[in-house]
């Protein structure tokens, strides 16, 4: 009986439990197919509304996108236009990501007046450096202080190197139109050339270093090569040490700069500028990489004229063997400049005669296997060379002047190792602005302006 009762007792809560089960599955089911048919429901009803009785207008997405994103969606936009209301909701939806992120306010009407220039006209409109006092500056150059002459030079150089580009090109040519190095007047007002050969090294230095920043430039090469004078100096101030110092390097780097054009080739020529490179580079272990790269590539540049060919004949043999010893240097350029100049070297006979006899042709067949591919075919043609009977062939007497098409490079040169520290001094643009600022409103950037008036100088800055 008692077994009985129990398994009654079992069975019925089982068949309880199993009925509460199933009638909470069913309730859950029909909640399902309810919220289901009435979600079904209310996308059909709207669609038909749609289709059928409310039309969605640009007016109602304009709307939705007011009330969604607020100041975000500007006024006076043509939504009309197709393609217009995607994308005014892909900015406002990016608008509100960044308002999220970093609270920031509204942009007033001038700045989305601002947003909404083309780009080329934005550049146009950067702020410029203010206007300055010319005269002012070119006294101060001749006959103020040695200190303010050497911040002065520093901060011209820095305006130059540590603008943007549009900026960088108008005050160039404000400097050159305003003649502030006095390249274009008469040598006995060539004011940096003065500053070259000044006694405190600080100025030369900083001189020497704007010369260079010039030099960068196709334009300020045509302004510095207007003096023959400074170009004399530059040459004098090299020639005059061998050691290998900031000022050095600068006056190594300009010197090059400007050496592709013939008659200023015959003036560093003339000026024993090839016999001064063959006694600067046999200190080549004490070199910078800078004072070698510059210092081979102004011989290459030197030996491509017949004089200047004839001009290393007297050391001769020093030249080949240190030209010799750089064949497997670890930078491909000086490599380059090392193939040049032997190739040119070696189309005169007595420099050929002696490079036979100082072993150079076992020297190039050993280079040719360990070299890259690009420098091997290099040595070869200069192996050939060795190994031929041809004459060196006089120049024309032409001393036309290439056309100058090296692009400017991104980095001006001219900063490198600035050693010019004065404690407590106004320096760069606040010593301009302080000192020769003429006016305090900025300057509107006009591209097209001509700086002088000769034609040449027209067709370059166009």
């Amino acid at each position: 009986v008692c077994v009985c009762v129990c398994v009654s007792v079992c069975v019925c809560v089982c068949m309880c439990v199993c009925a509460c089960v199933c009638v909470c599955v069913c309730v859950c089911v029909c909640m399902f197919v309810c919220v289901g048919m009435c979600v079904v429901w209310c996308v059909w009803c709207t669609c038909c509304v749609c289709v059928s009785v409310f039309q969605i207008t640009s007016d109602y997405i304009h709307g939705l996108c007011s009330r969604l994103f607020g100041s975000a969606v500007q006024q006076g936009i043509d939504l009309t236009r197709p393609g217009t209301t995607t994308a005014l909701l892909r900015a406002s939806v990016t608008a509100l990501t960044q308002s999220v992120q970093l609270p920031q306010r509204p942009a007033t009407q001038q700045q989305q007046q601002q947003q909404q220039l083309p780009r080329q006209q934005k550049q146009q409109q950067l702020p410029q450096p203010q206007q300055l006092d010319y005269s002012k500056m070119k006294s101060d150059l001749k006959r103020s202080s040695n200190t303010r002459k050497a911040l002065l030079l520093q901060a011209i150089r820095w305006r130059l190197t540590r603008s943007l580009a549009p900026v960088m090109d108008g005050a160039l040519r404000d400097f050159i139109s305003n003649d502030i190095l006095g390249c274009a007047s008469p040598s006995s007002e060539c004011v940096i050339g003065a500053l070259l050969c000044n006694g405190d090294p600080g100025v030369q230095e900083q001189a020497a270093r704007l010369v260079n920043a010039f030099c960068s430039m196709g334009m300020g090469r045509a302004y510095i090569t207007q003096s023959t004078h400074l170009v004399r100096t530059l040459c004098d101030v090299a020639i005059a040490r061998l050691d290998d110092t900031h000022t050095q390097r600068n006056v190594l780097g300009s010197i090059q700069k400007i050496s592709l054009k013939k008659s200023l080739q015959t003036l560093m020529i003339d000026a024993k500028l090839p016999h001064w490179l063959i006694e600067f580079l046999k200190g080549v272990e004490s070199l910078s990489d800078y004072s070698l790269r510059y210092a081979l590539a102004l011989l290459m540049n030197l030996t491509l004229r017949t004089a200047g060919k004839k001009a290393c004949i007297p050391s001769g043999a020093i030249i080949l063997r240190l030209l010799g010893d750089l064949l497997e240097y670890d930078d491909t350029e000086v490599c380059s400049y090392v193939n040049g100049i032997l190739y040119s070297l070696l189309s005169v006979p007595e420099l050929r005669s002696e490079g036979k006899t100082l072993g150079l042709g076992e020297l190039l067949s050993s280079s040719i296997k360990t070299s890259p591919p690009e420098i091997k075919s290099q040595l070869k043609y200069i192996l050939r060379q060795l190994g031929s009977d041809s004459t060196v062939q006089e120049d024309s007497g032409d001393d036309a002047d290439n056309e100058d098409d090296e692009e400017d490079p991104e980095v001006i040169e001219g900063d490198e190792e600035d050693t010019l520290t004065m404690d407590e001094s106004v320096t760069g643009e606040t010593l301009l602005a302080s000192e020769y600022q003429v006016s305090s409103h900025l300057l509107t950037f006009t591209p097209d302006i001509n700086i002088v008036s000769s034609m040449r100088w027209q067709s370059l800055l166009h």
